[in-house]
């Protein structure tokens, strides 16, 4: 299993690596812990134990951002159902509540965070392809 260690030696090559250490070692234990179980719930086809690895250092930060700012906004919209909203020349487009249970982000319940899936894409027992809400701006910015 993944060490705290480990895993901020992972991060220590990413500029996520000051949100990690600003979670204490107990936090990152318990959320390596429930990464590792949710990462083991996947469908997976023998992955490097490397990849393995990665995907839950980085299901681990995905939980414990998500404990320490809740889910983003784009997640949260998705979740009650919102399928777009606009401001000026932006605007945002979500899944339907539906639609959201069918992203493959969700797998089994979990939502899993789109960089722990790049780690384990390649053997996911699934063809779907990961959607999330994305951000279309006015002039293609």
């Amino acid at each position: 299993m993944l060490t705290t260690t480990e895993a901020t030696l992972y991060f220590s090559g990413t500029l996520r690596i000051a949100q990690w250490e600003g979670f204490g070692e107990e936090a990152q234990a318990t959320a390596i812990n429930e990464a590792g179980m949710q990462i083991g719930l996947l469908p997976l086809a023998r992955p490097p134990q490397r990849n393995v690895d990665n995907a839950i250092a980085e299901q681990a930060l995905h939980l414990l951002a998500e404990q320490l700012n809740g889910p983003s906004k784009a997640m949260e919209a998705a979740r009650q159902g919102i399928k777009s909203r606009s401001v000026l020349n932006a605007s945002e487009s979500y899944a339907s509540r539906a639609e959201l249970q069918k992203d493959p982000g969700w797998i089994n319940g979990v939502y899993y965070s789109p960089y722990a899936l790049m780690w384990l894409w390649a053997y996911l027992r699934t063809s779907d392809t990961v959607k999330t809400g994305r951000m279309v701006m006015a002039n293609g910015y």
